[in-house]
């Protein structure tokens, strides 16, 4: 699914936003946008090549610019100028779903480990679903970063962004300043509170 920033724009001049603003969530489907904002709560991002000159032997996979939920990444070359080259990295995905209240409290929610279609080439990494976790490796400092990194992205309510564990390294994947499928989990888990404080006009701490 693409992002379109002129459906944004009608939405936001004709509609109540309830959550990121949605210039905001337009940003955040070039995780480069927010290099310097990665790195400085220290951790990485995936390399980015500028052509396929630079790939060597390096395995890389293809994005396309503003989309989400998985949709046409590939392994191949789609020869569009809507994508971008990106370093693969190896391993499960995980995702860390938080809710972040207007008065600037972090609340963390839980890890997540992504499900993607197994044997599905046109979509090899279209979102399945996720499932819960209690731990994982570098828990507490993957709390930290990502605390420290949605005070500076300014976000707001609901949240969740993913991210692998390679070499030791956090390597951020995408932030999501939306709802996303986690959102259920936790929401019931809470008995609906996050859905009833994403939709108040000023979001507070539950």
């Amino acid at each position: 699914m693409r992002i379109d920033r002129e459906k944004y724009s009608y939405l936001e001049k004709n509609f109540i936003n309830k959550g990121n603003k949605l210039n905001l969530l337009y940003k955040c489907g070039y995780i480069y946008n927010f290099r310097k904002e990665v790195f400085d709560s220290g951790l990485n991002i995936p390399k980015l090549f500028r052509n396929n000159k630079n790939i060597n032997k390096s395995k890389c996979i293809y994005k396309p610019k503003n989309s989400c939920g998985g949709y046409d990444i590939k392994y191949s070359n789609p020869n569009n100028s809507r994508y971008y080259i990106q370093e693969y990295i190896p391993g499960d995905t995980f995702s860390i779903s938080f809710f972040v209240c207007n008065n600037k409290q972090f609340k963390f929610l839980g890890f997540n480990k992504q499900f993607f279609l197994k044997d599905y080439d046109t979509h090899p990494f279209v979102h399945a679903g996720a499932g819960s976790l209690r731990n994982i490796k570098f828990s507490r400092k993957i709390q930290s970063s990502i605390k420290m990194l949605s005070y500076k992205l300014g976000l707001i309510g609901f949240n969740s962004i993913d991210f692998k564990i390679y070499n030791n390294m956090i390597f951020i994947l995408d932030i999501n300043p939306r709802i996303t499928s986690t959102f259920k989990i936790y929401n019931d888990l809470h008995k609906n509170k996050l859905l009833k404080y994403q939709l108040l006009s000023d979001i507070i701490f539950f």
